[in-house]
């Protein structure tokens, strides 16, 4: 019997990628993955082991790689060379991250395949900029399925591409650091093995957790200002983590350091690369997590945190309303300003905030797991045209 080949386009280290390649590998027995990576950040691991074949869409001019514009279209061209030079055609062809720069060669890709799949990832959708709409537009008009991991980024979609709305797919991202938590939570004195493991004191003190990366758009700076307004007895009760482990700028940093410094509460910054184990860890010990990204779809790190029982303060201008449809627990401000005021609330009343984060595990578990959410991927790949 043929297999059933699938072509990814992507970066070929994303976690994302990798915990769906090995998922969905595990439930779908006949198929063959082939990915063209568009990053350079590599190990032969993956091209050896995770998938069938290997090729990889990079800039080795070093004068293209310092041209941002110039070094997005020699990646698309390239792209499509190799796609063209296989000779080769695909049940279906998945492009994870939908830049509008590949608008230039979907239509080119499309003959390729009965079943051309464009998976939003949030940012390549609620960061783009008017001048990409239109090239967004032509994408989703080649398509034949969209995929979104998001019942309020569908609803955003439809308010902008409503003509392709019909097109579109809800199938969640899996979450597999949540499997490693899982396996975390049910040791005794689990917390207590997890601040061993990252070099935290077991205290009493709340671990209050700012975004999850390194990126200037978890605004890291306005929230540490506002942590500054808190009352000294607040403060002594807490402990700031920030996990800056990626996409993180050096004079960023600096500016982090300072504000830190400035507020006068302990802190602590993880910049070196974690272990998937030691990130189920930090999930672990996470009292509160705050999560005031400028833009957002369905975060990772923040179910997570809801897995392992933390407390999340989301903006109320990210769409996570549909977590309350389902009867998940978290607390929300309207700005950053309001942050102290939140927060001198839910650590005044802590237990009983606690409390009410005790079902989110289960619930979340059931739209996070790969376990629980790899057939709906499965049911849009072999749909075709």
């Amino acid at each position: 019997m043929d297999k059933f080949k699938l072509l990814l386009i992507g970066n070929a280290s994303h976690q994302y990628i990798i915990s769906f390649v090995k998922s969905l590998k595990s439930s779908f027995e006949n198929i063959s993955i082939t990915i063209i990576s568009t990053k350079s950040e590599e190990t032969n691991n993956l091209e050896n082991n995770l998938y069938d074949d290997y090729y990889a869409s990079l800039d080795d001019s070093k004068f293209i790689s310092r041209i941002k514009g110039l070094r997005a279209i020699f990646r698309i061209w390239n792209t499509y060379s190799i796609i063209r030079k296989s000779g080769l055609a695909y049940d279906a062809i998945m492009i994870h991250y939908a830049h509008p720069w590949w608008a230039l060669i979907c239509n080119q890709i499309k003959k390729r395949t009965k079943n051309l799949i464009i998976v939003i990832w949030g940012s390549d959708f609620y960061r783009a900029k008017n001048k990409d709409q239109r090239k967004l537009n032509r994408m989703f008009k080649f398509a034949d399925n969209i995929i979104i991991d998001s019942p309020q980024t569908i609803s955003d979609f439809n308010s902008k591409f409503w003509k392709y709305i019909n097109k579109v797919r809800l199938c969640y991202f899996g979450c597999e650091p949540i499997e490693h938590i899982k396996k975390i939570r049910e040791f005794p004195n689990n917390r207590q093995r997890s601040c061993i493991a990252l070099k935290l004191p077991d205290d009493k003190k709340i671990n209050v957790t700012i975004g999850h990366n390194g990126s200037k758009a978890h605004q890291h700076i306005s929230i540490l200002k506002e942590f500054s307004t808190l009352n000294d007895g607040i403060k002594k009760k807490i402990r700031i983590i920030l996990p800056m482990t990626y996409g993180l700028d050096s004079e960023y940093l600096k500016k982090i350091k300072i504000a830190c410094k400035d507020i006068n509460i302990e802190y602590r910054i993880f910049t070196d690369f974690m272990t998937e184990f030691n990130v189920a860890n930090l999930r672990n010990i996470t009292d509160i997590m705050i999560n005031l990204q400028t833009t957002d779809t369905f975060s990772g790190s923040m179910r997570e945190v809801l897995y392992s029982e933390g407390l999340v303060i989301n903006g109320s201008w990210l769409p996570y309303q549909f977590l309350r449809e389902l009867g998940i627990y978290y607390e929300e401000v309207d700005s950053i300003q309001q942050l102290p005021k939140k927060l001198e609330e839910i650590i005044s009343n802590y237990s009983n905030y606690k409390m009410k984060c005790k079902d989110n595990p289960f619930k979340i578990y059931n739209i996070s797991s790969w376990n629980t959410v790899i057939q709906s991927w499965k049911d849009v790949i072999i749909l075709q045209r």
